[in-house]
């Protein structure tokens, strides 16, 4: 029996090019009593059977992210990737009691990381005096996003949900943190994400920082020169639902949405850029071949 609207209390929405994390995703839901739908969007033949729908896109990660919001049916839904999985059972049920529970606050999940420990290490710039805490995960009220442009186009494959949560802690939400926690698993020492990542954040800060004269001494001792607008410095460029389908905004490898270019642009770019020219013999060739030919002609 398939779910209807009726009946699916949230959605779990996942962007994701990693076929073998898909079963591993299903089981970590599959002991909640919570009525539920897993919706997950990437290089994959679409797929739909009881709670699990599975969408085939080549688009970047938030558009498909948005295009299983699209078709999601829950009153609340998350925006997860797919690499957090949760360390308790029954955590579903306790997260939507939460949310429930606590109307205009955003309930993050805790990473089980050193690092996460400390609350600091969740604020949009810890060395920023007034830096807000900044949510994982948490469950939204599915009316809510109808109403808002949710994600900008700008954003390539990282930061796009930061930019969300910011906007609606300026609607005047607060965060939560949960005592529901989740641990990262790393597929591999390389994600597509991490080329993106410094563009991403750069487009964040220009639009939620602007530069501070006076400047703050950060843990580290260096001056960190700036301070959070009052507001965001521009409007959200959002994406047409209508087309979906094709790619838009900032598109980074996601230029085409088809089956071949995907398996250029990323199965051929990453083994040749990170895993041959990574290789110490041609490293070490690339450096010397630096040093005695372009090194050398410029310092002429």
């Amino acid at each position: 029996m398939k779910p209807n609207k009726s009946n699916i209390e949230v959605s779990i929405l996942i962007s994701s090019k990693n076929k073998f994390a898909i079963q591993n995703i299903v089981d970590n839901f599959k002991d909640n009593k919570t009525r539920y739908e897993i919706i997950i969007a990437g290089p994959f033949n679409s797929y739909n059977e009881n709670n699990l729908k599975i969408i085939n896109s080549y688009n970047k990660p938030p558009q498909c992210h948005l295009e299983a919001f699209r078709l999601s049916k829950g009153n609340f839904v998350s925006f997860l990737p797919d690499d957090l999985f949760f360390s308790q059972k029954n955590f579903l049920d306790k997260w939507v009691k939460l949310t429930k529970k606590n109307q205009k606050k955003l309930v993050s999940l805790k990473l089980l990381n050193k690092l996460n420990y400390d609350l600091n290490s969740y604020k949009f710039h810890p060395e920023i005096k007034e830096s807000p805490y900044l949510p994982i995960g948490p469950l939204l009220k599915r009316d809510l996003l109808r109403k808002i442009k949710i994600f900008d186009k700008r954003f390539n494959a990282t930061l796009y949900d930061l930019d969300l949560y910011l906007r609606l802690l300026k609607k005047g939400y607060k965060v939560l943190f949960s005592k529901i926690h989740v641990k990262e698993k790393n597929y591999s020492s390389y994600s597509l994400n991490q080329d993106y990542i410094s563009q991403d954040r750069k487009l964040l800060n220009k639009l939620w920082t602007e530069k501070d004269l006076n400047g703050t001494t950060s843990i580290f001792g260096d001056k960190i020169f700036l301070k959070m607008r009052k507001k965001r410095s521009d409007k959200v460029q959002g994406y047409n639902f209508s087309k979906l389908n094709k790619p838009q905004g900032n598109l980074g490898r996601w230029k085409i949405n088809n089956k071949l270019y995907f398996f250029i642009s990323n199965k051929i770019y990453y083994f040749i850029f990170k895993k041959v020219l990574k290789l110490p013999v041609i490293e070490s060739k690339i450096y010397l071949f630096y040093r005695s030919f372009i090194k050398t002609k410029f310092q002429k």
